[in-house]
């Protein structure tokens, strides 16, 4: 591993952990009114983008190098691909999704995970092919990319759902 990749990896868990430090001070703290849909996916959005985009941006550096126009390419492209398709994969699961309780908590995020993997796979195969060049690079990135976003994802879904304020009824 590279130094660049190693120093992006440790950003990517520092940003990762002082992220949920206030939702764990949060938990002890009463609920309060619930925010809405839009307002949940907008903030669940951004904290998976800050997670997923610092690794993607490693994995891409890794298995396809580069310059600074490519990487900076990637980047932006990267960045908007996935934070819409992280926000309308919320809006969907939130509105036709459903009902979270106690007891499908745990189902709920792991469908949530497969279902997001999916669309993710064509993105990240697009990426890999539009900025990386061979085929085999691309499933390579692609394949990591799974691996580490899947973990991200869920970790992500888990702490909103224990630790963040739930969806208004209005």
């Amino acid at each position: 591993m590279t130094p660049r990749v190693a120093r992006v990896l440790r950003l990517l868990l520092l940003v990762m952990l002082l992220g949920s430090l206030p939702a764990v001070a949060r938990a002890e703290e009463p609920p309060t009114e619930g925010l809405s849909l839009w307002r949940l996916a907008t903030y669940k959005t951004i904290t998976f983008e800050a997670a997923a985009n610092t690794a993607d941006i490693a994995l891409f550096a890794l298995f396809f190098g580069g310059g600074v126009g490519t990487a900076a390419g990637f980047f932006i492209v990267n960045t908007a691909t996935t934070a819409t398709a992280f926000y309308t994969h919320e809006i969907a699961w939130g509105l036709y999704g459903p009902e979270l309780d106690a007891d499908s908590e745990t189902r709920i995020a792991i469908d949530k995970t497969v279902t997001y993997r999916i669309v993710s796979i064509a993105r990240n195969l697009a990426l890999g092919s539009t900025f990386g060049g061979t085929f085999a690079a691309s499933v390579a990135f692609t394949v990591a990319g799974q691996m580490v976003d899947t973990v991200l994802y869920l970790t992500n879904e888990t702490l909103w759902v224990r630790y963040g304020p739930r969806v208004s009824a209005s």
